[in-house]
């Protein structure tokens, strides 16, 4: 009882406008006797409502005093609210409103999904045209108190109040500068459209005044983000929430050291202009630019203390103070993504520019130099897997040059082409008469190797006697010579390449598991050409320079050449397209065009026909897509508005493709 007593004094010395609802949580039998004493001691005639209650003449008998309705059993409620709205019209007096536990369950059962219905049209139109008169009349104690009167209303009938009547309010508040009530009335708003409409009104009307108006929606951006697959997609997700709630026409996360776009919503294929970068990458605090008839709004982002970027928010004028929240909200909460996203790009520059001979921007290349530059670093062995001619001896060469041992030899040998008699004495070595023909003592290309890097090609070839001799060297770090009873130590990383999985040729018992896992410590699976044919064009130019300069010819290679070379399927991978672009360099003029025409007589004369790997529907779907798109692009040197023309799609259609493909991760 003794919190109920609090609870009613601090009611009743409320100096609003208006009736006040108290819950009592008791019921009326155990309460109201203390509660009346306490309200008619205070002052106020304690009400219990009844038919006769809201008769005219009662209710103007009573309007001069403070009334407190007692509010104790089933019907009531109703009953009440009218009461309180009559007593409102009449006079702005604060009134109390008890509601007993006894009444509850009725308010409980009102407010369940099937009976929360809002009031009457016609009668909730003319409440808030009351309301809106008041407030357009500035009598405001009158406006206020018919306010409170709704609420109560609502609250005691399980009801939400009314989109409309709250916009009202947020005038009315608006109309007694009261900034905070202003924007805690905005913030009962349902519908984001209307609320972010009235917080610009508000920070235009009442500069300063505090916002936040997005509060609500933080929890859909953290769960958007927490939902992404990486932390691009993260990024992506946050600016599409920026968009669609602050509203922003552009969102873009930038670095900050070079203006690097880490990702982008809006800005086309261009991204944000040159000049709004380096403002980005000078802004120490968050600022707003014209941009013509939008504003631009920048936000650094900070994580551990230092500033790693900004957020570039482009949105309408009038919405300034949403859009200045929403770019504070990502820089606060998505400092994190953006500095992995950050580290990701960084790499992978890195790893273009320090492995060159590795051509080609698609994703699958992009993410086989990063493994490239990241397995170089370790000791550990590696396990190169893919089809024939994908390059994996130069792969194996760039791990060498890459690692620490790079000043040391790079010893390769093709495990296929060696006989079972000469394997073992070619991988250990031999001593003088070890066996027929040995009039010399022989290091083998472990020994040779040492220091450095040995590159076992076609490792799944070795028969199950020489897979039991290098399983012992790999596991002991020692060989022995053929011939020879004594063991020698080495130091070799082993770089290992297959044109089969090896986990089928375990399966299959033709390869030792545990030798498996000593190759596979790090694992490096090389992709088809044909299913990065956006690489097709950059690898067959690089290969058109070379031999043009070797063959002292001055030709260039059509677009309709290479749009050609893309549709093809290449069976034989990059080592194909090598022998292709030498032949075209055969049959190439001194100084001109290299078309369509001349790739169809090479591809003719090699017996390279259309063939079509097994694969599944989906797969074969896919990569047919990426063929298209890549040749179109080609073909259009890179014009997607042209491409799409021809692949009878509009530009954003293509765009979307592209995406879905991962033909273009970088476009923002």
């Amino acid at each position: 009882m003794r919190a109920v007593t609090t609870r009613l004094r601090h009611a009743m010395d409320d100096g609003r406008m208006g009736p006040r609802l108290v819950t009592v949580p008791m019921d009326w039998s155990a309460a109201g006797d203390a509660a009346t004493e306490i309200v008619r001691t205070a002052g106020f005639l304690p009400v219990r409502p009844s038919s006769s209650s809201t008769d005219p003449s009662f209710v103007k008998a009573i309007a001069h005093r403070h009334v407190a309705v007692m509010v104790t059993g089933p019907g009531e409620p109703v009953v009440a609210a009218a009461l309180v709205k009559q007593l409102a019209r009449v006079s702005p007096r604060g009134h109390l409103v008890l509601l007993f536990a006894d009444a509850t369950g009725e308010r409980r059962a009102r407010a369940s999904p099937h009976t929360r219905a809002a009031p009457p049209g016609c009668r909730a139109a003319d409440d808030d045209v009351r309301l809106a008169r008041l407030v357009a009349e500035r009598q405001h104690d009158r406006a206020e108190a018919w306010l409170a009167a709704l609420r109560v209303e609502a609250d005691l009938l399980g009801r939400r109040l009314r989109d409309n009547t709250q916009r009202i309010a947020v005038w009315c508040r608006l109309w007694q500068r009261q900034p905070e009530a202003a924007v805690a009335a905005c913030h009962r708003i349902r519908h984001a459209g209307s609320r972010r409409r009235l917080a610009a009104v508000i920070g235009r009307v009442i500069p300063g005044a505090p916002t936040m108006f997005l509060l609500s929606d933080v929890p859909v951006l953290l769960q958007s983000m927490a939902d992404a697959d990486d932390d691009l997609c993260a990024l992506r997700a946050a600016a599409s929430w920026t968009m669609a709630h602050a509203p922003a026409r552009a969102v873009a996360f930038v670095g900050g050291d070079d203006g690097q776009v880490a990702a982008g919503v809006g800005w086309g294929s261009g991204g944000p202009s040159v000049g709004d970068r380096l403002l980005a990458v000078r802004a120490a605090s968050p600022e707003q630019h014209a941009r013509g008839p939008h504003t631009l709004t920048i936000a650094p982002v900070r994580q551990a203390g230092t500033r790693i970027g900004s957020v570039l928010v482009l949105g309408a004028p009038e919405l300034a103070g949403s859009v200045h929240e929403a770019a504070a909200t990502l820089a606060l909460l998505c400092g994190a993504a953006l500095r992995t996203r950050l580290d990701q790009l960084a790499a992978g520059t890195r790893s273009r520019t320090s492995l060159p001979e590795i051509v080609g921007d698609s994703p699958a290349m992009a993410a086989v130099r990063e493994a490239v530059a990241r397995a170089a670093a370790t000791p550990f062995a590696v396990l190169v897997e893919g089809e024939s001619g994908t390059g994996k001896e130069l792969i194996a060469r760039a791990l060498h040059r890459l690692s620490p041992r790079r000043d040391r030899r790079f010893v390769a040998v093709n495990c296929a082409a060696l006989s079972e008699e000469l394997i073992e004495a070619e991988l250990f070595g031999h001593s003088r008469g070890a066996f027929t023909g040995a009039v010399a003592p022989r290091t083998g290309l472990f020994e040779d190797a040492h220091g450095g890097t040995l590159f076992l090609d076609e490792v799944a070839e070795l028969s199950p006697r020489a897979q039991a001799k290098l399983l012992r060297a790999l596991q002991e770090r020692e060989v022995r010579r053929v011939g020879e009873n004594q063991a020698r130590p080495i130091d070799v990383r082993v770089v290992a390449a297959t044109n089969r999985p090896l986990a089928e040729a375990c399966a299959a018992g033709q390869f030792r598991d545990d030798l498996r896992f000593r190759l596979a410590v790090i694992r490096l699976p090389l992709p088809a050409l044909r299913e990065r044919a956006e690489d097709i064009a950059p690898i067959a130019r690089a290969f058109w320079s070379r031999t043009m300069r070797e063959v002292e010819k001055r030709a260039v290679i059509g677009a309709d050449a290479l749009a050609r070379l893309a549709r093809h399927h290449w069976p034989g991978n990059v080592r194909e397209l090598q022998n292709v672009v030498a032949g075209l360099a055969l049959v190439a003029p001194a100084r001109g065009r290299v078309s369509a025409r001349h790739v169809e007589v090479v591809l003719d004369a090699a017996g390279a026909g259309p063939r079509m790997p097994p694969m599944s529907l989906e797969r074969a779907r896919r990569a047919c897509e990426r063929q298209m798109v890549a040749a179109a692009l080609a073909r259009h040197a890179g014009r997607r508005t042209a491409a799409a023309r021809e692949l009878g799609l509009t530009r954003q259609g293509l765009a979307k493709i592209i995406r879905r493909l991962q033909l273009d991760e970088t476009a923002a």
